[in-house]
């Protein structure tokens, strides 16, 4: 598995990203985001040392668009992956080497690549390589997911609220004090001490 480095801690990445994101100042304020979609001004992400349209097939694979979500690209997850590499040095190889398993596959069960496949294709060529290689293929995944549900564009469909460890939650609703009465009838479930 990816490996943070030890010089930088998630936090602080975290902070890292939140600068670079659109929306930094109203995320940076309430909850620092992976977002990677470069501001004004940014200079752009440099693109992964990989075949970026195969990892784009891929990933929009594992989540396409579909009941009013968009896909992994849509939601800009190679952006984030193209940051997140910045940090972790290893992160274009491992993905490198999933991609090759992938292609390899489609190529020897198709004998196209993987990109050009129908999609009924792809999804046995993936099903294939996750069950010749189970452990190693269950970081692909993990990583789309990551990547995708720290996106603020996901947040906002899913109706998901950032809230920041250090300041106020959401609202609580008032508490019911009625709703300990039963409770509070019951006899002691206790000895008094001495």
């Amino acid at each position: 598995m990816v490996k943070m480095p030890n010089h930088l801690t998630r936090r602080e990445f975290v902070e890292q990203a939140a600068r670079r994101s659109a929306g930094a100042g109203i995320a940076g304020m309430l909850l620092p985001t992976l977002s990677c979609v470069p501001s004004d001004g940014d200079e752009a992400l440099p693109p992964l040392p990989l075949d970026e349209a195969a990892l784009t097939a891929v990933m929009d694979e594992i989540l396409p668009a579909e009941e009013g979500m968009p896909s992994a690209s849509e939601a800009g997850v190679l952006d984030y992956f193209r940051l997140l590499a910045r940090e972790v040095s290893d992160l274009p190889q491992m993905l490198s080497g999933h991609l090759e398993r992938i292609e390899a596959a489609a190529k020897e069960r198709f004998g196209r690549p993987f990109s050009v496949l129908a999609r009924i294709d792809k999804i046995a060529t993936m099903e294939h390589v996750e069950d010749a290689h189970p452990a190693l293929f269950q970081e692909l995944p993990t990583l789309v997911y990551e990547a995708y549900y720290v996106q603020p564009i996901v947040w906002d469909l899913i109706g998901y609220e950032p809230y920041p460890t250090r300041g106020g939650g959401p609202p609580l609703d008032p508490f019911d004090v009625t709703m300990l009465a039963r409770v509070a009838g019951l006899p002691p479930l206790y000895r008094e001490a001495t």
